[in-house]
């Protein structure tokens, strides 16, 4: 994976994060906790605490907060295009249309158009940033 790519993807990752709402930020973290150090216990207010402490309230619902995650995850993210250069587009016809219409207007035939290199980066490496690698086996 280039350098062009890589940068592309961490920032798409840090714009989608920015809309996650906060209720979902807060599940992917206690669902990544409750992964990596077994089950949640939370209070009323769903705030994470001992299954000893007084104010447990319930377990974490781990497979029902992938549901959630998941369900926002797949109206942020989807699939997109790097050009060589760096370039972002939200699809392959978006991309040539830019070009297409950046060639017509600096007075270039259809046919001498150099469309650069790319490359379609899937939705999965944005959610790998989001939502961790071990998390998005879940979703």
């Amino acid at each position: 994976m280039t350098r062009e790519i890589e940068d592309a993807i961490t920032e798409r990752s840090i714009n989608i994060w920015k809309t996650v709402p906060n209720e979902i930020k807060k599940l992917i973290s206690l669902a990544n906790n409750d992964l990596y150090y077994g089950p949640t216990y939370l209070n009323k207010d769903n705030e994470p605490v001992s299954m000893f402490d007084e104010d447990y309230d319930h377990a974490f619902d781990f497979q029902g907060a992938c549901e959630e995650i998941k369900e926002c995850m797949d109206s942020l993210v989807s699939d997109f295009v790097v050009t060589e250069c760096g370039s972002t587009f939200d699809s392959e016809n978006d991309m040539f249309k830019f070009y297409y219409q950046l060639a017509k207007e600096e007075g270039y035939h259809e046919e001498s158009i150099n469309y650069p290199e790319y490359s379609i980066v899937d939705a999965k490496e944005i959610l790998y940033k989001i939502v961790g690698k071990e998390l998005i086996s879940y979703l």
